[in-house]
């Protein structure tokens, strides 16, 4: 049997895995960014937020069709864990008010928490 020996020494081929030596690579930054423009971004996060809450209420409030299949969703995967976990039958109707209940006042704090006025209380 014939031992194969590689010309290069061990050394030589570390080096090549080094980022520093393999050229450019994904480690490697093409531009440094310009802080400015993350406090636009920022603000364009907010926005965002604000819009996709303010969404959200509308649909919360119409209970649109979307809603309505996540509520019932909800309600059957909760109607089927009830009995197995031995707790006293509850009535589909209140999961679902206690539900749309819930998810109005977490999107209504969201909100809150998106508006610039609350924000500069804050910084």
């Amino acid at each position: 049997m014939q031992k194969f020996i590689s010309s290069h020494s061990n050394a030589d081929s570390r080096d090549r895995m080094r980022p520093e030596r393999a050229g450019n690579d994904v480690n490697t930054p093409n531009k440094v960014r310009d802080p400015q423009p993350f406090s636009k971004h920022t603000k364009d996060c907010l926005k965002f937020c604000r819009r996709l809450s303010n969404i959200m209420l509308s649909q919360l409030k119409r209970q649109s069709k979307i809603i309505q299949n996540v509520l019932k969703l909800n309600v059957g995967a909760l109607a089927t864990l009830i009995p197995l976990l031995d707790l006293t039958p509850v009535n589909i109707l209140n999961l679902e008010i206690l539900q749309l209940q819930a998810l109005f006042q977490v999107w209504t704090t969201s909100r809150r928490c998106c508006l610039i006025t609350k924000i500069r209380k804050f910084a």
